[in-house]
């Protein structure tokens, strides 16, 4: 919870920055967050080019346009996602099998991942006063399952596991927005990549590694 600064002993200013002694905890706390979301919007920036090039840029020049206004008119990511599946069923099987394997599965780690995300984005969080100073969410304003993943996070590298896994994913799926978008190109296949966080978040009390926060 946000304090205020006293000003001339008797007139309450709200502060501009965190409290002094916390500035350098909320930095870095923030740095950890602002990478994985930065890895998270470019993994849906490549997700957005798979769904532009299964949608036939190379068929017709202004599907470059309908896509792109397609994509922008799903209300959330989530919509987004499922649009870019059922483009992929109905398309992919007639192009490339690998593909057509490939990224149902992405797609699958992604919704998976995703609420984890949610909560980062979020989430308020507060401090143990202690020299470690490790973020827990705040008692008040968070959900059960807030609580449990930073208590996880407190116990394990979650941090760089979800950045991490953001960041192979979004490479992953880059790999196949360019083998659909250069369909002559000889593009050799790509080792689908090992995720970390999945067998830790398994471990937030009443969540399964499927549930979507």
């Amino acid at each position: 919870m946000t304090d205020v600064a006293l000003i001339n002993g008797d007139q309450n200013i709200p502060r501009r920055e965190p409290p002094e002694e916390m500035r350098s905890a909320y930095r870095e706390h923030s740095e950890r967050i602002g990478m994985a979301i930065a890895a998270w919007n470019d993994l849906h920036a490549n997700l957005y080019i798979v769904f532009w090039s299964i949608i036939g840029l190379h068929e017709d020049p202004r599907n470059d346009t309908f896509a792109l206004s397609l994509w922008h008119a799903a209300r959330s990511e989530r919509v987004q996602r499922k649009m870019l599946l059922e483009t992929a069923k109905l398309k992919l099987p007639k192009r490339d099998e690998y593909a057509s394997r490939e990224i149902p599965w992405i797609l699958q780690q992604v919704d998976i991942l995703s609420g984890y995300r949610n909560i980062l984005a979020h989430t308020a969080i507060i401090f143990h006063q202690s020299p470690a100073r490790i973020p827990k969410a705040d008692p008040w304003s968070s959900n059960a399952k807030s609580k449990r993943f930073y208590a996880l996070v407190a116990e394990n590298n979650l941090w760089s596991q979800l950045s991490g896994d953001f960041w192979a994913l979004s490479h992953y799926t880059a790999y196949f927005a360019d083998r659909l978008w250069r369909p002559n190109k000889l593009t050799p296949s790509m080792l689908r990549p090992e995720l970390f966080a999945s067998p830790l978040l398994q471990k937030v009390a009443g969540l399964s590694p499927c549930s979507k926060v």
